[in-house]
Formats: C-alpha cells, sequence, structure tokens
C-alpha cells in the first residue's frame, strides 16, 4: 500500500472510516454527502407537494369534499398547506403553478358549493386539470427528472 494511503478514521468524530490522501478530501466527501441529503430532503418536499396536489385534485374532481362539514375542513386544510408556497419560491415556475393551482382548486370549490351549471364544473374542472398538470410538470423540471412521465 502506499505511503499516506489506508484505511483510517478521520477523527472528527462522524464514526467515519474513508481511504484518502488527506483531510481536504474527506472535507470534500463530507460536502457531497450533505448535499446528497439536502437534495434527498428537497425531493421529498416536491413528493409531499404532489401527492397533496393529486389528493386534492381527486377530492374535487370526484366530489367527495361535497355536502360535508369535514369535506369542506378538509379542503380548507388541504389548501391552506397548499398556500405555503414560499417554501417553493426559489423554484420561480413551481411557485407560478402552485399559485395557479390553487386558484384553480378554490374556484372549482366554489363552484361545487353553490351547485353551479354544468358548463361551469366543465370549465373549473379543465382549469383544476391543467393546473396540476402544469405544477407537475414545473416539479418534474425543477427535479430534473425524466419528461414524460405521466401525471
Amino acid at each position: 500500500m502506499a505511503e499516506g494511503l489506508g484505511r483510517r478514521d478521520c477523527g472528527s468524530g462522524c464514526g467515519i472510516s474513508i481511504h484518502c490522501h488527506s483531510s481536504s478530501q474527506h472535507r470534500t466527501y463530507l460536502q457531497a454527502r450533505q448535499r446528497k441529503a439536502l437534495w434527498e430532503q428537497e425531493l421529498r418536499r416536491f413528493l409531499e407537494l404532489e401527492e397533496a396536489a393529486g389528493r386534492l385534485t381527486e377530492e374535487l374532481s370526484t366530489y367527495e369534499l361535497r355536502g360535508s362539514t369535514e369535506g369542506e375542513q378538509n379542503f380548507w386544510a388541504q389548501l391552506n398547506w397548499l398556500k405555503v408556497t414560499g417554501r417553493f419560491r426559489r423554484y420561480a415556475e413551481v411557485h407560478t403553478a402552485l399559485r395557479e393551482f390553487n386558484h384553480a382548486a378554490a374556484a372549482f370549490y366554489q363552484v361545487d358549493k353553490r351547485t353551479g351549471s354544468p358548463k361551469e364544473y366543465d370549465e373549473q374542472g379543465a382549469a383544476l386539470e391543467l393546473a396540476y398538470t402544469t405544477l407537475i410538470k414545473a416539479a418534474d423540471t425543477a427535479t430534473h427528472r425524466p419528461k414524460g412521465r405521466e401525471a
């Protein structure tokens, strides 16, 4: 084995044994691990966003929220969670798409609540689906996921 190479404890107390030439390589390794952990956390946030938007779209389009106090409370709780758009503000396209989705969801809910005409349902339902699809595409772009994924 070459001089200075070997499996050793880094001495930082992190419990990681590495094969490296220097502490700068170890520091680079730890920074890469930290970046990876942060990105994984960011991906989880995007998945939560997609799941919440998908759940709300489905509940609205199948009229599961109609006519019950619990359904109304559930709608507002979900919409309020999605309204915290600041957490995605660093992604301009996602931020805009989320704002549009929130508007479309609230508009559909209002049409449903006052039992609008079939034409209003169709228009608001189409707007909600378009907003959902746009949000998913924006999230895919922000997370560098492959295009063509079904929403």
